[in-house]
């Protein structure tokens, strides 16, 4: 058997053009998926671009995408379906001897269409056990390809309360691999039971790490991540972590 294969011309693709992006705006788009105005049309890179699209979590859905000739203009043209930008979810109750019990949490996933993500969470479990963490993530500050981020969290226990605030940032290195580092300050304070089982303890830690993400693929995908810790304590006292975390993600149907 012989087959003859005859090679058509190059096609460049002079733009990218994005339908059903009714709040995200086409620029933060672009910015996850590199694209380069008149580059050569290959199958395997609009591949990663649905995969780097499909991973966002403000987009629910990425259709195969389209060569549109419009004149001498060639368009790569990229239909989505957006997922709920803001959600909240929550309940209250009330227990005897405890009061107000429950949880509530805010999750705005794409904050002016910018990308932007904020969360929020309350949670209260019975007297001396609550909860309170927020937290704001930034991607591309200042168009650069840095992506900032910043937490609050306070926890209150039977004897002791814990204040912890915290920043970072990360950035790409590659499709679905984000380096990331970042700085956390905790203050364990003794409460006003008078129990006397906790002292006063201040801790610094830095922490640096990779993330990837090779979700979307035909065949399933993975996420894993590696970080390393470093923390002192006030008294003097340095602690070292580490982790390695993955996940395997496989398809089950249509």
């Amino acid at each position: 058997m012989q087959v003859e294969v005859s090679p058509g011309p190059l096609v460049h693709v002079d733009t990218v053009r994005f339908e059903g992006n009714e709040t995200t705006r086409e620029d933060v788009l672009l910015r996850y998926i590199s694209f380069v105005a008149g580059e050569v049309y290959d199958q395997r890179r609009v591949d990663a671009f649905v995969r780097q699209l499909q991973n966002l979590p403000f987009i629910d859905r990425v259709y195969t995408p389209e060569l549109v000739s419009t004149g001498d203009e060639m368009a790569l043209v990229i239909d989505l379906e957006e997922s709920r930008h803001t959600r909240v979810e929550g309940v209250l109750g009330v227990w005897s001897g405890q009061g107000l019990t429950g949880e509530i949490a805010l999750d705005v996933l794409n904050f002016s269409g910018g990308g932007r993500e904020g969360y929020a969470l309350w949670s209260r479990q019975g007297v001396g056990l609550s909860n309170l963490r927020v937290s704001y993530r930034e991607p591309y500050v200042l168009n650069s390809p840095l992506s900032g981020w910043g937490a609050v969290e306070m926890v209150a226990r039977t004897g002791y309360v814990t204040h912890k605030f915290g920043g970072g940032a990360d950035i790409s290195v590659g499709e679905g691999a984000r380096f990331f580092g970042g700085v956390a300050h905790r203050r364990v304070l003794p409460d006003s039971s008078g129990l006397g089982f906790f002292e006063a303890e201040r801790m610094w830690s830095i922490e640096s790490g990779v993330r990837f993400d090779r979700r979307g693929h035909a065949m399933g995908g993975w996420k894993a991540e590696i970080r390393g810790e470093v923390g002192e304590v006030s008294d003097g006292i340095r602690r070292v972590q580490w982790g390695v975390d993955g996940q395997v993600f496989l398809p089950m149907g249509r």
